[in-house]
C-alpha cells in the first residue's frame, strides 16, 4: 500500500539535515538507557554495546531493574522495543526552573552547542505531552536568550547574531521573517478596508 506523499512518517530523516553536520554529531553523542533483562545481547553488539547481564534467572529483583546501556539517539527508533532513555538533565521539568533563573547558564555556544538540535530530536521520540515539554522548554530558552542579546546589543543586530548558534539563527529569520508576513498581510487588510469605506461612502 502506496503512502500518500503528504502524510508524515514519524521518525523519517529530513533530507536537508542528513548531510548536516551539527545534527551528525549531537544523534552521535551516547544517552543513557536502561534495557530489559530479556533483551537480546546482539541487538547491542551492532551499535558497539556490550551488555552485561551476569544476574540470576531466579533473581527477580534483579532482573526487573534492567541493564544500563549507552545508545547514539539516531538508535533509539530501532531500539524503543528494547530501551528506556533516560532524559538528560538539561532537558528534565527541573530544568526549566534553572533557565528561567538564568537562561546564560545553558552555554549553548560551547559545550551545549548543540543543544536544540539534541531537544528537536528527543521530542520527535518523546510520547505526546514529553514531545510538547520539551519543545516549550527550547522555545523558552530561545525567546530569553534573543531578548536579553536584543538588550545589549544596543539596537543592533550584528553582534547579536554573531551570538547565536546555528539553531538559533535558524529559529531568528524564520520568526523575523513571519513577523514581517504578518505586517504585511495587517497592512494589506487595512489598505483593503480603505478602499472599501471610500467605494461606499
Amino acid at each position: 500500500m502506496n503512502k500518500s506523499k503528504n502524510v508524515k512518517i514519524p521518525h523519517e530523516i529530513v533530507i536537508s539535515e542528513y548531510f548536516d553536520l551539527e545534527t551528525s554529531l549531537a544523534e552521535a553523542s551516547l544517552f543513557e538507557s536502561k534495557c530489559a533483562h530479556s533483551s537480546c545481547k546482539d541487538i547491542f553488539k551492532i551499535i558497539g554495546q556490550e551488555i552485561n547481564q551476569n544476574v540470576s534467572n531466579e533473581d527477580e529483583v534483579e532482573k526487573n531493574k534492567g541493564s544500563d546501556v549507552n545508545i547514539p539517539l539516531w538508535s533509539i527508533q530501532s531500539l524503543e522495543k528494547y530501551v528506556s532513555m533516560y532524559t538528560p538533565e538539561w532537558y528534565k521539568v527541573e530544568a526549566l526552573e534553572t533557565i528561567k533563573a538564568d537562561p546564560n547558564i545553558v552555554p549553548v555556544a560551547d559545550t551545549h552547542r548543540y543543544y536544540y538540535t539534541v531537544g528537536k530530536s528527543l521530542a520527535r521520540f518523546s510520547h505526546d505531552s514529553e514531545s510538547k515539554r520539551i519543545l516549550k522548554q527550547l522555545h523558552f530558552l530561545f525567546r530569553e536568550r534573543i531578548e536579553g542579546l536584543l538588550k545589549s546589543s544596543q539596537g543592533t543586530n550584528e553582534p547579536m547574531r554573531h551570538a547565536l548558534v546555528k539553531q538559533e539563527k535558524i529559529f531568528f529569520n524564520i520568526s523575523r521573517k513571519t513577523y514581517q508576513n504578518i505586517v504585511n498581510w495587517w497592512r494589506y487588510q487595512n489598505q483593503s478596508d480603505s478602499k472599501k469605506r471610500k467605494i461606499i461612502s
